[in-house]
């Protein structure tokens, strides 16, 4: 019997954050994929990355201690159309912190670039991703696909930057947006349940001046960040218990 399934992002929580208050600089978004294996079909959302879903800014100025709901609606509601009993769900969320001085169409490319390359690397290694024997394995071939994937984003970006845009990268005048982590989760039976994507790593100082391709010479102060993100799976088997499966690390994915 076909089923549906709902993946809803639904509360960022920010442990540490040690990035300068006033500095527009702890403005976290995320980048949500979903990929769906539906019997021998394989199939991802989105699909298409928009301006606005690329850099969606869930709070200004977001501190340690603090927390807030994402809006319900466009990519932070991922939903899956099932048709037969093998059913598999892989979600990968990337999470990044605003610095505006990239462009808009510029993040945009970077976002498409890495839905892209999540739908063409599952589709190359999703029957050994499945059936690996162990986390070790697993990993290893995850450590292959976000390299892959981080390369495209991070090309993508640095060719939608225009002419002025690259210069001021190469004087070091160009805040990039901070990539802080990104977290992986596969789901082998669909079921309804909470769980929480963790994402730990550093942020820039955007008093000090760096560039997107960080060449050599420039300096880059760096702070730690943590954050957590509350979702939940809904689906319409209330006597299944089991949840997720396999959590881990997909990171860094871009810069």
């Amino acid at each position: 019997m076909p089923i549906q399934a709902t993946i809803t992002l639904e509360r960022l929580v920010c442990f540490e954050e040690s990035d300068q208050q006033n500095t527009s600089h702890s403005e976290p978004y995320v980048w949500p994929w979903l990929g769906i294996l539906d019997g021998g079909q394989f199939s991802s959302t989105p699909t298409v990355a928009t301006e606005f879903e690329a850099r969606r800014n869930i709070k200004d100025e977001m501190r340690a201690n603090e927390s807030a709901q994402l809006p319900l609606d466009g990519n932070n509601r991922l939903v899956a159309q099932f048709d037969t009993p093998i059913r598999h769900l892989f979600l990968v969320v990337a999470l990044l912190e605003a610095d505006f001085d990239i462009p808009a169409d510029a993040i945009r490319a970077g976002y498409q670039a890495y839905l892209d390359e999540l739908n063409a690397q599952f589709r190359l290694k999703i029957g050994p991703l499945v059936t690996a024997d162990t986390d070790e394995d697993r990993q290893a071939i995850v450590d292959v696909m976000k390299k892959a994937v981080r390369d495209k984003a991070t090309e993508a970006i640095k060719d939608a930057l225009g002419v002025g845009d690259t210069i001021l990268g190469i004087l070091g005048a160009l805040d990039r947006d901070d990539f802080i982590a990104a977290d992986f989760w596969h789901f082998d039976t669909i079921a309804p349940t909470v769980f929480t994507l963790g994402f730990r790593g550093v942020s820039g100082d955007p008093k000090v001046r760096t560039n997107f391709m960080r060449p050599l010479g420039i300096s880059i102060q760096e702070f730690p960040v943590n954050y957590f993100l509350d979702c939940r799976l809904d689906a319409p088997d209330p006597n299944a218990t089991h949840g997720p499966l396999d959590g881990g690390t997909f990171q860094p994915v871009v810069g």
